[in-house]
C-alpha cells in the first residue's frame, strides 16, 4: 500500500485491531505493530474509503506476496508463496511465545541460583537443575543448555567444576561461586552467624531463672 504517516497508520491500525483482531487477516496468525502492516484489500493504493472497508492487517510477508510483481507470476507460484508465508508467520508466532516464556523464566532462574549460592556456596548440578527448572517454570534442558552456560560464562558470577565422587572414575559437576564473587556468600554467612549468635543469647536469657529482689524475700 502507499505510505501512511505515523498518525494515520496508528489510527487505522487501532481501528483494524478492534474490528478484526491483532492478526494477519489472511493467515490468522497473531502479530503486533512490528510484524503487521495496514494493507489494501484490493491492492489498489488509490482506493481509500473513509469507513476503512478496503483496509486489512497482514504480515509483511503476505503484503509482499500481494505486490504487482507476485501477481504477474503464475497462480501456482503465488499459492506456493502464500503457503511459505503462512509457515513463516506460524514460526514467528512460536518464537514470540518462546520469547514471552523466557522473559519470565530467566529472571526467576537467576534469582533462584543467586539465593542458593548465597545460602549454600555451591550446589551439585544434577540436583540443582531440576529444582531450578521447577522454580523457573521451564524445562531442565533450558536450564542446562541456555541459562547455566550464561551465568557460568567467563564473565558470570558462577563456575561449574568437575570433581571425583570417590566411586571409581565417577565425577560430579558442582556449581559454585567464582573466587572473585565469593564475598557474596561470606557476607551472608557472617550475617547469618551474628543473627544466630544473637538468637542463642536471647534463648539463654529466657531460660535463665529470674532472681528475686532481696526486699521481696521473707
Amino acid at each position: 500500500m502507499a505510505r501512511m504517516n505515523a498518525r494515520n497508520r496508528k489510527k487505522w491500525y487501532d481501528f483494524l485491531v478492534k474490528r478484526d483482531g491483532e492478526c494477519c487477516n489472511i493467515t490468522k496468525v497473531k502479530g503486533n505493530s512490528l510484524t503487521l502492516i495496514v494493507d489494501h484489500v484490493d491492492g489498489n493504493d488509490a482506493h481509500n474509503p473513509k469507513d476503512g472497508s478496503n483496509y486489512q492487517l497482514v504480515s509483511r510477508r503476505i503484503n509482499l506476496l500481494k505486490s504487482a510483481k507476485i501477481r504477474e507470476q503464475s497462480p501456482v507460484c503465488v499459492c506456493v508463496g502464500v503457503e511459505e508465508g503462512l509457515q513463516e508467520n506460524k514460526q514467528m508466532a512460536v518464537n514470540s511465545a518462546e520469547m514471552a516464556r523466557n522473559i519470565e523464566s530467566e529472571p526467576a532462574f537467576r534469582e533462584y541460583i543467586y539465593l542458593e549460592m548465597v545460602a549454600k556456596g555451591e550446589r551439585e548440578a544434577a540436583e540443582f537443575i531440576p529444582e531450578a527448572a521447577e522454580k523457573a517454570r521451564c524445562s531442565p534442558e533450558t536450564i542446562r543448555q541456555r541459562y547455566l552456560p550464561k551465568v557460568c560464562s567467563a564473565i558470570g558470577f558462577y563456575q561449574m567444576e568437575k570433581e571425583p565422587t570417590g566411586e571409581g572414575d565417577k565425577v560430579r559437576v558442582v556449581i559454585r561461586w567464582r573466587p572473585q564473587y565469593r564475598k557474596h556468600c561470606l557476607v551472608f554467612q557472617a550475617a547469618k552467624g551474628v543473627a544466630k549468635k544473637g538468637t542463642e543469647v536471647k534463648e539463654r536469657s529466657a531460660l535463665k531463672p529470674v532472681e528475686k529482689d532481696p526486699v521481696d524475700q521473707p
